[in-house]
């Protein structure tokens, strides 16, 4: 079985994740399943589109909701100052679970990225 491309478009509308599949022929007449707002081609699916997805109100939400539930603390020094909730896995981007998630702080999300350099590996 040969492998579709595909591709998660977050509505502008609604915030729905749409899955695209085969971008070589997609069109901009796709339409959101739950609303129907005909999506914007190449949302959210490079760097630049996830700095885009970052501000939707789905991500807004969901990140509020990872707050709560992780005690709006680093989950591995556990300071609650400049928290970033950062994505274990980008699998579900667009319908993160909360097990998709994890709060950091500042230095150990970057320490994360490789970009802290007295950060312990997590």
């Amino acid at each position: 079985m040969k492998n579709k491309s595909f591709k998660i478009i977050i509505c502008s509308r609604c915030g729905d994740a749409n899955k695209v599949i085969n971008m070589k022929h997609y069109l901009y007449n796709e339409h959101c399943r739950k609303c129907g707002k005909i999506l914007e081609k190449g949302k959210y699916g490079g760097k630049s589109d996830y700095a885009d997805y970052l501000k939707t109100k789905h991500w807004q939400t969901t990140k509020r909701l990872a707050l709560e539930h992780y005690g709006n603390i680093c989950s591995v020094c556990g300071t609650d100052k400049k928290l970033n909730v950062h994505h274990v896995s980008y699998k579900n981007r667009g319908k993160e679970k909360l097990s998709d998630l994890m709060i950091l702080c500042k230095k150990h999300h970057e320490g994360v990225h490789g970009r802290e350099q007295d950060c312990v590996n997590i």
